[in-house]
């Protein structure tokens, strides 16, 4: 007697490795994105909010040698930043703002990454090609993000 699969049992199998692989996908990327950044609970809300509040205090005081003090209630981060590690407003807002160029292009290119390999896995007819993919993710990974 020869046993065979149907072609429902097959296709619960695949569905079932597309799923792990989309997981792996997020794994992979999350675990690269926590080379750049601090995951703590809140931590992407207080970037935002660093980052909003270094535009406003630049775009409000554009000179740098701005000697006047910084309003604890108006830009708190800022505020926080100068009285914990003794930064001017202006040193604080430039860090602020710094962070925040550098991780835009990161943070994009590893989003599209994800949303990408996400895609291939999710479209893959073979387990085969399910792993190929996520080889493939792993070296990028590694080649450029040392991950």
């Amino acid at each position: 007697m020869i046993l065979t699969r149907s072609s429902a049992s097959k296709a619960k199998e695949l569905v079932a490795l597309r799923v792990t692989a989309v997981a792996k996908v997020n794994q992979k990327i999350g675990n690269t994105r926590l080379k750049f950044i601090t995951d703590l609970p809140g931590q992407e809300q207080t970037y935002g909010e660093k980052e909003r509040e270094a535009i406003h205090y630049v775009s409000t005081n554009p000179d740098p040698n701005f000697p006047g003090l910084i309003s604890e209630a108006i830009y708190p981060f800022i505020y926080e930043e100068c009285m914990s590690v003794g930064y001017t407003p202006w040193e604080a807002a430039q860090l602020f703002l710094n962070m925040a160029a550098q991780w835009r292009p990161l943070g994009a290119k590893l989003e599209g990454l994800r949303v990408g390999y996400n895609n291939l896995v999710g479209l893959e007819e073979t387990a085969e090609g399910i792993e190929q993919n996520l080889a493939d993710l792993t070296s990028i990974l590694e080649t450029y993000y040392g991950a």
